[in-house]
């Protein structure tokens, strides 16, 4: 036998064990007269939900999931905003004037000469639904724009979008450039876009929102022969649209840039681009160029002057988008 009086080891354990005391048991009714709180929600009998109170509930969660989706559909509408667009009666500005009054924007259009080809225009607009204002006009010429400014705030109260967008691109060698051609391209390309900013941006601050879209050009990013002129005012485009995205932002009013790439319009065709001559529009080694494999399309350049004119691109300012086809990529 062992100090314990047991010689089976098995049985010297168990008489030492100590029994533990027992336990009160767990009554529910204890637990019911505890006040319910966070910890204790879960082990609570669920409410006994009827059918008209699960079908109203489904109901409800419904109307937030369409409420949050057509906020989201809105963002991209353009219905309460009126823009200004030059160069509207062909190519890519008739395109952006066709899209902007698909989404319920008025709109001011502006050429310099082709008045029935921009009325024609306005027709397809206000098809829509939409106000037009037609305006012939040098933009130029300072005065000219003030005046055009003038008159699509008294017809249409306000001016929220500003699409410069005419310009003239002559192809010539620096030693072929006169000064009357350089200095046009400039007054056409980049002072008018200094004009038309500073006509509208004093509406634009006191109604503390607004977005102003330059066109710039390719040839600003990658350099192309006989473009010194062109090249030159794109780059100072460039330029002022990120002053004006510093300068303007503290009032809600945003200025970027689209640059397009090589877009299938009319002025690809004219005379004034001699190298068309030797590589006609969608040539195969010309789209070779491009990873999209075609050429881009007015619609294409529309689309995204959409997006930066609504309010879906609300955090979007002194930025560029390249609509080039993957073209110049990096």
């Amino acid at each position: 036998m062992g100090a314990f009086g047991c010689a089976n080891p098995r049985v010297r354990v168990a008489a030492t064990a100590v029994a533990p005391a027992p336990r009160a048991p767990i009554r529910v009714r204890a637990w019911r007269r505890l006040t319910p709180g966070p910890l204790l929600a879960f082990v609570m009998v669920p409410p006994v939900l009827d059918g008209g109170t699960l079908a109203r509930g489904r109901r409800e969660c419904q109307d937030r999931s369409r409420q949050e989706l057509s906020q989201y559909s809105c963002r991209v509408s353009l219905k309460g905003k009126t823009a200004l667009i030059t160069g509207a009666s062909r190519n890519i500005g008739r395109a952006v004037a066709l899209a902007f009054a698909a989404e319920g924007a008025d709109l001011v259009l502006n050429t310099r000469v082709n008045g029935e080809e921009l009325e024609a225009v306005a027709a397809e607009c206000r098809k829509a639904g939409v106000r037009v204002v037609g305006a012939l006009a040098d933009i130029a010429d300072a005065a000219a724009v003030e005046a055009m400014v003038r008159q699509g705030l008294a017809e249409l109260g306000a001016i929220d979008v500003l699409v410069c967008n005419a310009a003239i691109r002559p192809h010539k060698a620096i030693t072929e450039t006169s000064l009357e051609d350089w200095h046009r391209v400039m007054a056409v390309d980049l002072h008018s876009a200094f004009y038309l900013a500073r006509a509208v941006v004093p509406g634009m601050k006191e109604r503390k929102r607004g977005s102003i879209i330059a066109l710039g050009g390719q040839s600003a990013i990658t350099g192309r022969p006989n473009t010194a002129a062109v090249t030159a005012a794109k780059s100072g485009l460039l330029g002022l649209v990120r002053a004006l995205a510093a300068e303007l932002g503290p009032f809600g009013i945003r200025a970027n840039m689209v640059v397009p790439g090589f877009i299938d319009t009319e002025r690809r065709y004219a005379d004034w681009y001699p190298e068309f001559k030797q590589t006609p529009p969608g040539d195969p080694a010309q789209v070779k160029e491009i990873p999209l494999r075609r050429l881009g399309r007015p619609e294409d350049i529309a689309d995204a002057c959409v997006f930066l004119a609504s309010d879906a691109s609300s955090y979007v300012t002194g930025d560029t988008i390249r609509v080039m086809g993957g073209r110049v990529i990096g």
